[in-house]
């Protein structure tokens, strides 16, 4: 049963993606390389709104995700890390291959990108295993 505590869930694993992202792409870790390959200008007026609706789509995220879990009854940390892996295999890096593919993005880019959604994938089902 989806119950109160499940949501809170989804609230955590899409925090923790958030901050994931927001670590990803500073300056801390790969920000530097990920603006000299997508040749983003940083403007902090921009990168605010960016970064709200960013937590936006990790609610979405997170909520799929847990809507899987919780068909599959997956309560233990370890399968709920493989079924972040295996929706970022089977989903998510589909799409993302495909805008590699049309839209001629650069394969590091993509690496640097699909790394944080397998990552984030892999998180928010950890996370979401302890409160389906």
């Amino acid at each position: 049963m989806i119950t109160f505590m499940t949501w809170v869930g989804v609230g955590a694993a899409a925090a923790a993606y958030w901050v994931l992202g927001a670590l990803w792409y500073s300056p801390i870790l790969f920000g530097n390389y990920w603006l000299k390959l997508s040749k983003i200008k940083p403007d902090p007026e921009y990168m605010m709104g960016v970064m709200i609706k960013g937590f936006i789509l990790s609610l979405i995220g997170a909520a799929g995700l847990m809507c899987f879990q919780y068909r599959l009854g997956i309560t233990d940390p370890v399968k709920g890390l493989l079924l972040g892996l295996t929706a970022w295999v089977g989903i998510v890096f589909p799409v993302r291959a495909q805008a590699l593919v049309y839209e001629g993005y650069s394969v590091n880019l993509f690496t640097l990108n699909a790394a944080y959604n397998l990552s984030g994938f892999m998180l928010m089902g950890l996370i979401l295993s302890y409160f389906v």
